[in-house]
Protein backbone atom coordinates (compact mmCIF):
# COMPACT_ATOMS: atom_id res chain seq x y z
CA UNK A 1 0.00 0.00 0.00
CA UNK A 2 3.04 2.08 -0.36
CA UNK A 3 4.15 2.25 3.19
CA UNK A 4 7.25 0.24 2.82
CA UNK A 5 9.67 2.44 0.58
CA UNK A 6 11.65 0.33 -2.21
CA UNK A 7 14.59 0.22 -0.66
CA UNK A 8 12.92 -1.18 2.59
CA UNK A 9 10.66 -3.94 0.10
CA UNK A 10 13.75 -4.90 -1.85
CA UNK A 11 16.18 -5.55 1.28
CA UNK A 12 13.27 -7.95 2.84
CA UNK A 13 12.71 -9.42 -0.50
CA UNK A 14 15.88 -10.42 -2.22
CA UNK A 15 17.24 -12.75 0.08
CA UNK A 16 18.08 -16.13 -1.06
CA UNK A 17 18.41 -17.96 1.89
CA UNK A 18 16.20 -20.84 2.11
CA UNK A 19 15.63 -20.03 5.78
CA UNK A 20 14.71 -16.90 5.10
CA UNK A 21 10.53 -16.86 4.20
CA UNK A 22 8.71 -13.17 3.67
CA UNK A 23 5.38 -12.46 4.77
CA UNK A 24 3.33 -9.73 4.17
CA UNK A 25 -0.38 -8.63 5.92
CA UNK A 26 -2.65 -6.39 5.13
CA UNK A 27 -2.67 -4.47 8.52
CA UNK A 28 -0.71 -1.95 10.70
CA UNK A 29 2.56 -2.62 12.56
CA UNK A 30 0.49 -3.36 15.52
CA UNK A 31 -1.67 -6.15 13.54
CA UNK A 32 1.99 -7.43 12.38
CA UNK A 33 3.28 -7.39 16.26
CA UNK A 34 0.40 -8.99 17.70
CA UNK A 35 0.98 -11.67 15.19
CA UNK A 36 4.69 -12.18 15.91
CA UNK A 37 3.30 -12.32 20.32
CA UNK A 38 0.74 -14.78 19.56
CA UNK A 39 3.47 -16.81 18.19
CA UNK A 40 6.06 -16.63 20.70
CA UNK A 41 2.81 -17.71 23.63
CA UNK A 42 2.49 -20.67 21.89
CA UNK A 43 5.24 -22.85 23.78
CA UNK A 44 4.44 -25.88 21.50
CA UNK A 45 4.85 -24.07 18.38
CA UNK A 46 7.71 -21.81 19.22
CA UNK A 47 9.67 -25.11 20.91
CA UNK A 48 9.17 -26.75 17.73
CA UNK A 49 10.07 -23.92 15.31
CA UNK A 50 12.72 -22.57 17.60
CA UNK A 51 11.46 -19.28 17.32
CA UNK A 52 13.56 -16.43 17.88
CA UNK A 53 13.21 -12.37 17.19
CA UNK A 54 15.80 -10.28 16.63
CA UNK A 55 13.85 -6.46 17.18
CA UNK A 56 13.04 -5.33 21.09
CA UNK A 57 10.32 -7.96 21.78
CA UNK A 58 13.82 -9.74 22.65
CA UNK A 59 15.99 -8.99 25.43
CA UNK A 60 18.85 -9.46 23.72
CA UNK A 61 17.94 -6.69 21.26
CA UNK A 62 17.71 -4.34 23.71
CA UNK A 63 20.96 -5.27 25.72
CA UNK A 64 22.95 -4.57 22.48
CA UNK A 65 21.38 -1.35 21.57
CA UNK A 66 21.89 -0.69 26.01
CA UNK A 67 25.93 -0.68 24.84
CA UNK A 68 25.56 1.70 22.01
CA UNK A 69 24.21 4.29 24.23
CA UNK A 70 27.01 3.50 26.87
CA UNK A 71 29.90 3.70 24.38
CA UNK A 72 28.35 7.26 22.80
CA UNK A 73 27.92 9.13 26.59
CA UNK A 74 31.91 8.24 26.84
CA UNK A 75 32.90 9.00 23.38
CA UNK A 76 31.36 12.09 23.58
CA UNK A 77 32.25 13.05 26.89
CA UNK A 78 28.55 13.60 28.49
CA UNK A 79 26.51 13.93 30.39
CA UNK A 80 24.29 14.43 26.93
CA UNK A 81 20.54 14.46 25.99
CA UNK A 82 19.57 11.92 23.06
CA UNK A 83 16.50 12.37 21.05
CA UNK A 84 15.16 9.21 19.81
CA UNK A 85 12.25 9.22 17.22
CA UNK A 86 10.44 5.78 18.53
CA UNK A 87 7.44 4.08 18.18
CA UNK A 88 7.63 1.05 20.53
CA UNK A 89 10.19 2.37 23.03
CA UNK A 90 12.43 0.06 22.44
CA UNK A 91 15.66 1.86 21.69
CA UNK A 92 14.90 4.88 24.11
CA UNK A 93 14.37 2.08 26.90
CA UNK A 94 18.19 0.69 26.04
CA UNK A 95 19.26 4.29 26.76
CA UNK A 96 17.24 4.48 29.91
CA UNK A 97 18.58 1.57 31.00
CA UNK A 98 21.93 2.69 30.43
CA UNK A 99 21.52 5.61 32.19
CA UNK A 100 20.27 3.48 35.29
CA UNK A 101 23.53 1.57 35.11
CA UNK A 102 25.46 4.77 35.03
CA UNK A 103 26.17 5.83 31.77
CA UNK A 104 26.68 9.78 31.91
CA UNK A 105 23.23 10.76 30.17
CA UNK A 106 20.76 13.52 32.01
CA UNK A 107 18.07 13.40 29.71
CA UNK A 108 15.80 11.59 26.78
CA UNK A 109 13.79 13.52 24.11
CA UNK A 110 10.77 11.36 22.73
CA UNK A 111 9.74 12.06 19.53
CA UNK A 112 6.60 11.00 17.53
CA UNK A 113 4.13 11.46 14.94
CA UNK A 114 0.26 11.79 14.94
CA UNK A 115 0.60 8.49 16.64
CA UNK A 116 1.26 9.82 19.83
CA UNK A 117 0.79 7.22 22.70
CA UNK A 118 3.82 7.76 23.88
CA UNK A 119 3.80 11.15 24.16
CA UNK A 120 0.21 10.98 25.39
CA UNK A 121 1.72 8.07 27.87
CA UNK A 122 4.95 10.34 29.28
CA UNK A 123 2.84 13.60 29.94
CA UNK A 124 -0.47 12.62 30.71
CA UNK A 125 -0.02 8.52 32.05
CA UNK A 126 -2.58 8.24 29.42
CA UNK A 127 -2.04 4.41 27.02
CA UNK A 128 -5.16 5.04 25.39
CA UNK A 129 -5.20 3.08 21.83
CA UNK A 130 -6.64 5.27 18.70
CA UNK A 131 -6.58 4.66 15.11
CA UNK A 132 -3.26 4.33 13.82
CA UNK A 133 -2.47 6.91 11.15
CA UNK A 134 -0.37 6.38 7.98
CA UNK A 135 2.54 8.82 7.96
CA UNK A 136 5.73 9.18 5.99
CA UNK A 137 7.29 7.55 9.25
CA UNK A 138 5.68 3.98 9.30
CA UNK A 139 7.95 2.38 11.94
CA UNK A 140 6.37 5.00 14.47
CA UNK A 141 2.84 4.30 13.26
CA UNK A 142 1.84 2.17 16.63
CA UNK A 143 -1.00 2.83 19.26
CA UNK A 144 0.37 -0.36 20.99
CA UNK A 145 3.99 0.85 22.39
CA UNK A 146 4.85 -2.96 23.85
CA UNK A 147 8.31 -1.65 25.60
CA UNK A 148 6.52 1.57 27.57
CA UNK A 149 5.38 -0.70 29.76
CA UNK A 150 9.34 -1.95 30.80
CA UNK A 151 10.00 1.61 31.57
CA UNK A 152 7.28 1.91 33.80
CA UNK A 153 8.20 -1.46 35.68
CA UNK A 154 11.73 -2.29 35.23
CA UNK A 155 10.86 -5.92 35.88
CA UNK A 156 10.97 -8.01 32.90
CA UNK A 157 9.22 -10.52 34.06
CA UNK A 158 5.61 -8.22 33.86
CA UNK A 159 5.21 -8.54 30.22
CA UNK A 160 2.28 -7.42 27.73
CA UNK A 161 -0.16 -8.80 30.58
CA UNK A 162 -0.19 -5.36 32.41
CA UNK A 163 -1.21 -3.58 29.47
CA UNK A 164 -3.72 -5.92 28.17
CA UNK A 165 -5.28 -6.57 31.11
CA UNK A 166 -6.90 -3.07 30.55
CA UNK A 167 -6.85 -2.29 26.99
CA UNK A 168 -10.04 -0.84 25.96
CA UNK A 169 -10.58 1.16 29.37
CA UNK A 170 -10.75 4.02 30.56
CA UNK A 171 -11.66 5.93 34.17
CA UNK A 172 -13.98 9.15 34.34
CA UNK A 173 -14.95 11.84 37.00
CA UNK A 174 -18.66 13.24 36.43
CA UNK A 175 -19.78 16.17 38.88
CA UNK A 176 -22.01 18.77 39.38
CA UNK A 177 -25.32 19.63 38.83
CA UNK A 178 -27.58 17.27 36.58
CA UNK A 179 -28.66 19.69 33.74
CA UNK A 180 -28.22 20.64 29.87
CA UNK A 181 -24.39 20.90 30.40
CA UNK A 182 -23.66 17.61 32.28
CA UNK A 183 -25.78 16.41 29.20
CA UNK A 184 -23.58 18.29 26.80
CA UNK A 185 -20.22 16.88 28.35
CA UNK A 186 -21.57 13.60 28.27
CA UNK A 187 -21.97 13.75 25.20
CA UNK A 188 -18.75 15.06 23.95
CA UNK A 189 -17.46 11.98 26.52
CA UNK A 190 -18.87 9.55 24.44
CA UNK A 191 -17.61 11.05 21.32
CA UNK A 192 -14.43 10.69 22.27
CA UNK A 193 -15.09 7.05 23.92
CA UNK A 194 -16.15 5.58 20.56
CA UNK A 195 -13.48 7.57 18.89
CA UNK A 196 -10.81 5.61 21.18
CA UNK A 197 -12.82 2.49 20.86
CA UNK A 198 -13.23 2.36 24.91
CA UNK A 199 -15.19 -0.99 25.40
CA UNK A 200 -16.06 -0.21 29.03
CA UNK A 201 -15.76 3.14 31.05
CA UNK A 202 -15.75 3.67 34.72
CA UNK A 203 -17.19 6.74 35.98
CA UNK A 204 -17.31 8.43 39.59
CA UNK A 205 -20.14 10.70 39.69
CA UNK A 206 -20.56 13.03 42.53
CA UNK A 207 -23.98 15.15 42.33
CA UNK A 208 -26.68 16.35 44.85
CA UNK A 209 -29.17 16.01 41.95
CA UNK A 210 -30.57 18.80 39.10
CA UNK A 211 -33.07 18.29 36.14
CA UNK A 212 -35.81 15.60 35.93
CA UNK A 213 -35.49 15.21 32.41
CA UNK A 214 -31.82 15.88 31.59
CA UNK A 215 -31.29 12.91 34.60
CA UNK A 216 -33.58 10.67 32.56
CA UNK A 217 -32.12 11.44 29.14
CA UNK A 218 -28.89 10.80 30.29
CA UNK A 219 -29.98 7.27 31.79
CA UNK A 220 -31.40 6.23 28.77
CA UNK A 221 -28.76 7.62 26.55
CA UNK A 222 -26.16 5.96 28.89
CA UNK A 223 -27.67 2.65 29.41
CA UNK A 224 -27.93 1.82 26.08
CA UNK A 225 -24.32 2.65 24.70
CA UNK A 226 -22.01 -0.35 22.80
CA UNK A 227 -19.95 1.16 25.51
CA UNK A 228 -19.87 -0.66 29.33
CA UNK A 229 -20.56 1.79 31.94
CA UNK A 230 -19.62 0.91 34.91
CA UNK A 231 -20.75 3.61 37.69
CA UNK A 232 -19.41 4.80 41.47
CA UNK A 233 -20.38 6.51 43.81
CA UNK A 234 -17.05 7.82 46.66
CA UNK A 235 -19.01 10.33 48.68
CA UNK A 236 -22.64 11.27 47.71
CA UNK A 237 -25.23 10.24 44.96
CA UNK A 238 -28.94 12.38 45.63
CA UNK A 239 -31.97 12.54 43.89
CA UNK A 240 -31.85 12.55 40.29
CA UNK A 241 -28.41 11.63 40.15
CA UNK A 242 -29.23 8.41 41.72
CA UNK A 243 -31.13 7.55 38.14
CA UNK A 244 -28.21 8.71 36.20
CA UNK A 245 -26.44 6.54 38.52
CA UNK A 246 -28.95 3.44 38.02
CA UNK A 247 -27.38 3.84 34.00
CA UNK A 248 -24.36 1.53 34.71
CA UNK A 249 -24.01 -2.24 34.09
CA UNK A 250 -22.21 -2.51 37.36
CA UNK A 251 -22.57 -0.02 40.34
CA UNK A 252 -20.32 0.42 42.88
CA UNK A 253 -20.15 2.88 46.63
CA UNK A 254 -17.40 3.33 48.98
CA UNK A 255 -18.33 2.16 52.32
CA UNK A 256 -18.44 5.52 53.34
CA UNK A 257 -20.65 6.66 50.75
CA UNK A 258 -24.36 7.60 50.38
CA UNK A 259 -27.65 7.94 48.61
CA UNK A 260 -30.35 9.99 48.83
CA UNK A 261 -33.96 9.66 46.99
CA UNK A 262 -36.91 11.54 46.85
CA UNK A 263 -39.76 12.87 45.12
CA UNK A 264 -39.44 15.65 42.90
CA UNK A 265 -40.38 19.21 44.17
CA UNK A 266 -40.79 22.86 42.79
CA UNK A 267 -41.46 26.39 43.86
CA UNK A 268 -44.69 28.09 42.43
CA UNK A 269 -44.55 31.97 42.07
CA UNK A 270 -46.49 33.92 44.49
CA UNK A 271 -50.03 34.57 44.38
CA UNK A 272 -49.85 31.73 41.10
CA UNK A 273 -53.38 30.81 40.18
CA UNK A 274 -54.95 27.67 40.85
CA UNK A 275 -54.87 26.19 37.08
CA UNK A 276 -50.91 27.21 37.06
CA UNK A 277 -50.57 25.22 40.38
CA UNK A 278 -52.44 22.51 38.93
CA UNK A 279 -50.04 22.29 36.40
CA UNK A 280 -46.81 22.24 37.93
CA UNK A 281 -48.31 19.75 40.51
CA UNK A 282 -49.12 17.32 36.92
CA UNK A 283 -45.73 18.41 36.57
CA UNK A 284 -44.32 17.00 39.26
CA UNK A 285 -46.50 13.97 39.43
CA UNK A 286 -45.33 12.54 35.78
CA UNK A 287 -41.74 13.21 36.96
CA UNK A 288 -42.11 10.95 39.83
CA UNK A 289 -43.67 8.10 38.16
CA UNK A 290 -41.16 8.27 35.18
CA UNK A 291 -38.19 8.14 37.75
CA UNK A 292 -40.09 5.31 39.83
CA UNK A 293 -40.58 3.33 37.14
CA UNK A 294 -36.38 3.28 36.67
CA UNK A 295 -35.91 2.99 40.08
CA UNK A 296 -38.42 -0.43 40.40
CA UNK A 297 -36.77 -2.09 36.97
CA UNK A 298 -33.43 -1.77 39.68
CA UNK A 299 -34.10 -1.18 42.74
CA UNK A 300 -35.82 -3.76 45.76
CA UNK A 301 -36.90 -1.17 47.91
CA UNK A 302 -38.87 -3.11 50.93
CA UNK A 303 -42.36 -1.20 51.33
CA UNK A 304 -41.18 0.62 54.71
CA UNK A 305 -38.41 2.05 51.96
CA UNK A 306 -41.54 3.07 49.77
CA UNK A 307 -43.40 4.73 52.90
CA UNK A 308 -40.71 6.97 53.43
CA UNK A 309 -40.00 7.84 49.92
CA UNK A 310 -43.81 8.59 49.55
CA UNK A 311 -43.22 11.75 52.62
CA UNK A 312 -39.77 12.37 53.11
CA UNK A 313 -36.28 11.97 51.78
CA UNK A 314 -34.54 8.14 51.82
CA UNK A 315 -31.61 7.82 52.77
CA UNK A 316 -29.26 4.53 52.22
CA UNK A 317 -25.87 3.37 53.21
CA UNK A 318 -23.58 1.50 50.66
CA UNK A 319 -23.85 -1.30 52.58
CA UNK A 320 -28.26 -0.61 52.31
CA UNK A 321 -27.72 -0.06 48.95
CA UNK A 322 -26.22 -3.40 48.48
CA UNK A 323 -28.77 -5.19 49.96
CA UNK A 324 -31.64 -3.74 47.96
CA UNK A 325 -29.94 -4.08 44.72
CA UNK A 326 -28.55 -0.52 43.72
CA UNK A 327 -24.99 -1.53 43.81
CA UNK A 328 -23.30 -4.76 42.66
CA UNK A 329 -20.58 -4.40 45.57
CA UNK A 330 -18.85 -1.76 48.25
CA UNK A 331 -15.79 -1.14 46.35
CA UNK A 332 -13.51 2.42 46.07
CA UNK A 333 -13.66 3.93 42.57
CA UNK A 334 -9.41 3.12 42.52
CA UNK A 335 -8.25 3.55 38.89
CA UNK A 336 -5.17 1.44 37.95
CA UNK A 337 -1.30 2.78 37.91
CA UNK A 338 -0.40 4.73 35.22
CA UNK A 339 -3.66 5.26 33.63
CA UNK A 340 -5.29 8.40 33.21
CA UNK A 341 -8.48 9.63 34.67
CA UNK A 342 -10.19 12.27 33.08
CA UNK A 343 -12.58 14.75 34.25
CA UNK A 344 -15.93 14.81 32.47
CA UNK A 345 -17.65 17.51 34.12
CA UNK A 346 -17.01 19.97 36.23
CA UNK A 347 -19.49 21.91 38.56
CA UNK A 348 -21.84 23.86 36.60
CA UNK A 349 -25.16 25.77 36.94
CA UNK A 350 -27.44 27.22 34.71
CA UNK A 351 -30.81 28.73 34.84
CA UNK A 352 -33.65 25.97 33.87
CA UNK A 353 -37.24 25.59 34.42
CA UNK A 354 -38.80 25.20 37.71
CA UNK A 355 -38.98 21.34 37.90
CA UNK A 356 -36.00 20.18 40.03
CA UNK A 357 -35.54 16.79 41.81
Amino acid sequence: DGRTSDVQRRQMTTVDSPNVHVVAIDGTFDDCQDLVKAMFNDAPFRERNHLSAVNSINWARVMAQTVYYVVAAEALSGPLTFSVPTGNFGNVLSGWIAREMGAPIDDFLIASNTNDILTRFVNDGDMTTREVVPTLSPSMDIQVSYKSHNFESPDMSQDQESLDEYAGQAWFTLSGDVNSDMVRRMFDAVADMTEDRITTAHILIQSNGGYVSDGICLYNYLSKLPVKIVTYNAGAVASIAVILFLAGEERYASDTSRFMVHKSHASAPHGARPDALRIIVEGLQADDARTEQILREHVQLSEEHWRTHAYSDLHLTASDARDVGMIHGVKDFIPPRGQRVTNICPHSRRPRAPHRL
